[in-house]
């Protein structure tokens, strides 16, 4: 019977589910359907305004007890200017010090996790897959007696998702329960033998047995929603014939080495996919494209020479921290890209407050944002609906 709302905006409603360990426990929603705020209350980050919990039988309040739950979010709660092993034990010195065995253990969880070699580099020098590390030796070293994972394997390779799902089904084994949050359905298959499907702040419907298939856990997501638009025409492929003046980049090339001589065609109709590693320099290019990353070298916007080239673009970062304001509100972070003549006028500068909010209001309307209202504050909103303001501060400036 859990319930939290923020405001006017539910984000669990009666929400009731039992977990046990044995097996890895799947947890399944479409976007802003309560599955984060569930794992913040399970793990004392926030506090139900209504509801009781059990832990073996007993009367349980997980907003008191910080340490029956480990979580390993979706974004890394890591702290960049810290070094990788300084990551793992901080918020635990007092105890630290005192547990036996502790700095083996710590060496014990670098080695598991591969990063032994970057115990003494700081964190904001590593990698995306690095600080994910991190955040699960974070959680490892908690020896929990629940823990969850977040997403936790989007920035990892497939040997390294390999070796993070053992894990995962040792700690099932061994008498903890265990949680996996994801949108891949093929791991909530492969890897879990119940999958909890929660939608709109309830649960909706738990799979299991034979029943459980990507195709089943897809149409409990969809059940009862609609398009997001009406569907337009079917668009023909494009490729060799694509329009001319399209984006054309040439010999692109990193300031900092990340990746060098790199030419590309962007073409109007077309979707361009970069792929590689983490560390490649994929992330590097994608970024300069957008003018977020030092690059040296020549593009052209629709044939003619782009100098400014952010402005023609949107950027969005794989972490939606990197591009929103947790101090400000919705509408704020929707227009605080924006200036003249769209939120402000020419010249003087002035803003333009009706201009912000109808801008804003028409943001929510269009990516069903779960939010009072252009003045709720952004953190006052899920994962999933903060996303959703990520995507929608980069199109309303509409780029090409």
């Amino acid at each position: 019977g859990v319930r939290l709302s923020f405001g006017k905006t539910v984000a669990l409603a009666d929400l009731s589910v039992s977990l046990s360990s044995g097996s890895i426990i799947g947890i399944a929603g479409p976007n802003g359907a309560g599955k984060s705020t569930f794992t913040r209350i399970l793990a004392g980050e926030a506090r139900s305004d209504q509801g009781f919990f059990t832990l073996d039988g007993q009367p349980w309040d997980p907003s008191t007890d910080m340490t029956t739950t480990a979580v390993v979010h979706q974004e890394p709660q890591v702290w960049l200017n810290l070094t990788v092993r300084e990551n793992l034990v901080v918020g635990q010195e007092s105890t630290f010090g005192r547990r036996r065995g502790g700095a083996s253990r710590v060496d014990e969880i670098l080695e598991s996790l591969d990063i032994a070699n970057l115990a003494d580099v700081l964190l904001e020098k590593c990698s995306m897959a690095t600080r994910q590390r991190v955040e699960i030796g974070r959680a490892m070293l908690r020896q929990a007696k629940c823990y969850i994972f977040d997403e936790p394997n989007s920035a990892l390779t497939e040997a390294e998702s390999d070796a993070l799902f053992l894990f995962m089904r040792r700690l099932a084994e061994t008498g903890h329960v265990t949680m996996l949050i994801s949108h891949r359905l093929n791991d909530l298959v492969d890897q879990c033998q119940q999958v909890h499907v929660i939608r709109d702040g309830r649960l909706a419907s738990t799979i299991d047995g034979d029943r459980l298939t990507e195709n089943n856990i897809a149409a409990e997501l969809v059940e009862g929603t609609t398009s997001l638009a009406e569907p337009g025409p079917t668009r023909a492929s494009h490729g060799p014939n694509s329009p001319a003046g399209g984006f054309v980049l040439v010999n692109w090339e990193s300031e900092s080495g990340a990746f060098q001589s790199t030419g590309l065609e962007l073409r109007p109709g077309d979707v361009t996919v970069v792929v590689g590693v983490e560390g490649s320099g994929g992330r590097e290019f994608v970024a300069s494209v957008a003018g977020f990353h030092k690059a040296r070298g020549m593009a052209r916007l629709l044939g003619v020479e782009a100098f400014r080239i952010e402005r023609s673009t949107a950027f969005l970062p794989c972490d939606r921290r990197g591009m929103l304001f947790a101090n400000l509100t919705v509408g704020d972070n929707v227009t605080v890209r924006l200036g003249a003549p769209e939120i402000a006028t020419r010249g003087l500068g002035w803003l333009k407050r009706p201009a912000r909010r109808r801008i804003a209001l028409d943001a929510i309307d269009q990516f069903r944002i779960k939010t009072d209202g252009p003045a709720q504050p952004l953190v006052a909103l899920s994962g999933g609906n903060q996303q959703k303001v990520a995507l929608a501060t980069a199109l309303t400036r509409k780029p090409r």
